[in-house]
């Protein structure tokens, strides 16, 4: 639903390639979807924040995981339909604009090459500015990604 939404929104511009075109869809669906949870991550810690924004990618299909490395979070997404239909190799869209919108950081695409995550959509995230709170309940955050 998503998607179509926003396909609805895409208008050429110019000889721009289909490729070029469903990127630009991914990304504003991306936008869209991150500006609808944004609020919900502020205040949050690094942890927290990366928790909501991968329950959010499991209700839009996604396999998500996030692993908390202290000073930065990594999350991974299995099986990423969006990456397959932009692009097999390299940083994906979707993840790379939904996080780095959601939850206002810098997000770095880490390479696949690793026996952790054969196959995966991998970004290590690194907030920008500093949250006041640390942690949060798995129910509050599972209620959050519903809304």
């Amino acid at each position: 639903a998503l998607l179509v939404e926003q396909a609805g929104l895409v208008t050429p511009e110019g000889e721009r390639s289909p490729l070029d075109r469903r990127e630009q869809l991914f990304r504003s669906a991306a936008e869209s979807l991150a500006a609808r949870h944004a609020g919900d991550v502020r205040g949050l810690g690094p942890a927290a924040q990366a928790e909501l924004a991968v329950a959010v990618l499991r209700k839009h299909g996604g396999f998500a995981e996030y692993h908390d490395l202290g000073d930065v979070v990594e999350i991974r997404d299995f099986g990423c339909v969006y990456r397959e239909m932009v692009t097999r190799t390299g940083p994906c869209a979707w993840h790379e604009t939904f996080l780095a919108s959601m939850l206002d950081a810098d997000v770095r695409a880490e390479p696949e090459a690793s026996t952790e995550c054969a196959v995966c959509c991998r970004y290590v995230i690194v907030a920008r500015t500093p949250a006041a709170g640390s942690g949060l309940d798995r129910g509050a955050v599972d209620a959050r990604a519903r809304g």
